[in-house]
């Protein structure tokens, strides 16, 4: 696993190992695994940003003026290491429940930005136990995925979404379709999660 597209197309079978692998290893090993993940995400949004800078810059100027549809359709995936729109809120739920938000994609101009949100439940085994395996997931639910902010005439239709809960990780993919006048662009993101760092920092992180 060398880039963030490997990481991205791993199958079903390949994700559950890896889940179940950062469930049971040793301290050590699991933040090998999150310093990788960090390292491959954070070097796919440096390169999605020094690709489109020059155009953002240019589009930044002219906010002015109502933006073009072929503007607010412009997005990018979001990388996990660089989430700064991720949230949690409390929820309905029998232990620990809250409601994760995460960003699928944003618009390049900074308008809004395509979120998904799952549920989850942690059961809490108390403040004797190190922080790292204080809780588990007890149940996890795609919510829904939606846009948040200004985007006039764009659709989001949601097609497809995929989650596998392990003990205290968990993996989150949501996809779908972004509409206007007629254009139609695909988008997806998936990423890797410890249900306890976003329950802790409140969605600020999603891995330690």
């Amino acid at each position: 696993m060398n880039t963030y597209a490997e990481l991205r197309s791993m199958t079903k079978e390949e994700v559950k190992s890896l889940i179940n692998f950062l469930d049971t290893c040793s301290t050590a090993n699991r933040q090998q695994v999150y310093k990788k993940i960090k390292g491959l995400s954070s070097k796919q949004e440096k390169s999605q940003t020094s690709t489109s800078s020059t155009k953002e810059t240019a589009q930044l100027s002219t906010l002015d003026e109502e933006p073009s549809i072929s503007e607010l359709m412009d997005v990018q995936e979001v990388m996990q290491s660089e989430d700064q729109y991720a949230s949690t809120e409390w929820a309905s739920g029998y232990y620990a429940p809250f409601n994760y938000n995460w960003t699928v994609a944003r618009n390049l101009i900074g308008l809004y930005t395509v979120m998904s949100k799952e549920f989850f439940d942690l059961a809490d085994h108390g403040s004797w136990y190190d922080i790292s395996v204080r809780y588990t997931i007890e149940k996890l639910e795609h919510k829904s995925s939606y846009i948040l902010g200004y985007a006039p005439g764009i659709s989001w239709q949601e097609n497809n979404y995929s989650q596998y809960a392990g003990i205290y990780h968990a993996y989150l993919s949501t996809g779908g379709v972004l509409s206007a006048l007629g254009i139609n662009t695909e988008k997806s993101s998936s990423r890797y999660v410890h249900a306890e760092t976003i329950y802790t920092t409140q969605g600020a992180y999603s891995i330690n």
